[in-house]
């Protein structure tokens, strides 16, 4: 095989998924640096040692393409059907309702958005494999969400929408907070919050250097408003 034949092969591998959408490589962009405030606010909670979310990971994203140029694609109305009833599922069980997928449901919607994925066209598809791989168990699948809500946000700046109003720009906030607390790192905008270690819900620690006015153009309430969220969720008896 001529070298001239194993290049062009090489450029080939960037290839085009059935939708027409150009994909590459899955290469999640670095954490950004955050603090953690000290003393942490007694509003806040460091997270706990020893607990860690970069074990199973499934599904496994190695060799994962993802689109990365959809502007000659056609979009397909049964993959965005699809995706939108797995996310339908997804919420289910956040609702009170039964797992429409069993007990392995949340795995079982990541398989299928994975295939989905390379044929995923428009702003909704990116969201809604976002959301489903929000939901996932290991910080790769936190920061595809992360990565596919940065795409959808650079798509609607094509078209002029604005993010601060739309559900792309939280999910970024939301995705990359939670990649930077299951790395040990202080979240950025303080959308998570839980109960640990016998604790009252509370945020989990923020790097302070984040201000109200950059959480708005996220769509993310004041951290003011968060830390009494987390409150008024708190269990009514909890230490």
């Amino acid at each position: 095989m001529t070298r001239a034949l194993v290049m062009v092969l090489a450029l080939t591998s960037l290839v085009l998924a059935q939708s027409g959408a150009v994909l590459e490589p899955f290469k999640p962009a670095p954490l950004p640096e955050t603090i953690k405030p000290n003393p942490i606010p007694k509003t806040m909670m460091d997270f706990p040692r020893g607990v860690s979310m970069g074990g199973s990971c499934l599904p496994s994203l190695k060799g994962l393409m993802i689109p990365t140029d959809v502007s000659n694609a056609k979009a397909s109305l049964t993959v965005t059907k699809q995706l939108a009833a797995l996310v339908a599922a997804d919420q289910a069980p956040r609702t009170g309702k039964p797992d429409p997928d069993g007990a392995n449901g949340d795995q079982i919607r990541r398989e299928k958005a994975l295939v989905l994925l390379a044929k995923a066209v428009t702003i909704e598809d990116f969201i809604n494999i976002g959301l489903i791989f929000q939901h996932g168990n290991c910080v790769p699948h936190f920061r595809l969400a992360n990565a596919l809500a940065a795409f959808a946000m650079s798509l609607e700046k094509q078209k002029q929408i604005p993010s601060k109003t739309s559900r792309t720009a939280n999910l970024f906030a939301v995705t990359l907070d939670r990649s930077l607390m299951f790395s040990g790192k202080a979240q950025k905008f303080g959308t998570q919050a839980s109960s640990w270690m016998n604790q009252c819900n509370r945020v989990y620690v923020t790097d302070p250097r984040t201000t109200d006015a950059e959480r708005a153009e996220f769509g993310v309430p004041p951290l003011k408003k968060l830390i009494a969220d987390a409150k008024a969720a708190a269990e009514p008896n909890c230490k």
